[in-house]
Order: C-alpha cells, then sequence, then structure tokens
C-alpha cells in the first residue's frame, strides 16, 4: 500500500475472518474495541516470533467522524490495525478498489477503525460496490483485513 523508508504498510488482500467490531453493542471508539484487543492480542500470536519481531508499533490516528463528529477517542499504539476512512480513500482510489473477498471467494464487507455516525456504529466498507457507509452496528460480524507497518529490513 505504501513504503517510507524501511518500512511498508501492508493489507491483507482477502477478507480474513467476520467479527464483530465490539461485543456488546454500546458505544465504543476503536482503543476500547474487543476487535482491537483481539487484532493486538490473539491475532498477533499467530504470527511467529521472527515475523512479530519485523511489525512495527504504530501510532494510529483516530479521528472524529466528519459527518457526525462522532468521538474517534484517543490515538493509539497498535502493531495490527484497520485503516480508517480516509486511508482507505487514500489508498483505494475508487470504490471498485476497495471490493474485498472472503475465503469463499464471496463479495464481502470489511469492517474499518473509524466510528460511524453515532457511537455504538462503525465505518465499514461495502461489499457489493465498495463504499465507504458510516452506519453499521458494532456488534454485527463484518469483515476484517488487517493492516501493519512491517520493517523491510
Amino acid at each position: 500500500m505504501d513504503v517510507q523508508g524501511d518500512s511498508a504498510l501492508v493489507i491483507s488482500e482477502y477478507v480474513l475472518e467476520a467479527r464483530p467490531y465490539h461485543e456488546p453493542i454500546g458505544d465504543i471508539t476503536w482503543e476500547d474495541s474487543s476487535l482491537r484487543a483481539y487484532l493486538n492480542g490473539e491475532f498477533l500470536s499467530s504470527f511467529s516470533q521472527a515475523d512479530q519481531a519485523r511489525i512495527i508499533e504504530t501510532t494510529v490516528i483516530n479521528n472524529d467522524n466528519p459527518e457526525r463528529g462522532t468521538p474517534g477517542g484517543n490515538d493509539t499504539a497498535d502493531k495490527i490495525f484497520l485503516l480508517s476512512t480516509d486511508e482507505a480513500q487514500q489508498y483505494f482510489a475508487s470504490g471498485s478498489e476497495r471490493i474485498a473477498y472472503g475465503e469463499s471467494g464471496r463479495v464481502s464487507t470489511w469492517w474499518l477503525r473509524s466510528p460511524g455516525i453515532v457511537s455504538d456504529t462503525a465505518a465499514y466498507v461495502t461489499g457489493d460496490i465498495g463504499d465507504i457507509d458510516n452506519d453499521s452496528a458494532v456488534s454485527n460480524t463484518d469483515g476484517i483485513r488487517p493492516a501493519l507497518w512491517l520493517n523491510l529490513q
């Protein structure tokens, strides 16, 4: 997706699995979401120690929702994260480039870390046309496309 010096931003080509953004439903930000805890815990530990050592801890910016001002919460330090709405637009030039497929070969929706239009929703990419939407209830089971910065040395 991006190369800066000896580091590269990578994102899963496919939707790896489907999970809720947070359980139980309620007001939440990326910082306190169960999906963030999973990605930086159990998911990260599935990598070998050598691969984990190459994954760079990154300051992840969590902006407020631009349409409604829904709080994005504090910035976080993550090894594994989801793209924000801004990053999804930056790295994928069109909706058709954002369309992703799951293991079954079917088109899948996928979570972004940005807040939705109210505090118990989050942004996501629609499966059918790759649009970015802002109103999926955090308890919904949408796909995940983990992203990370990788040390290339």
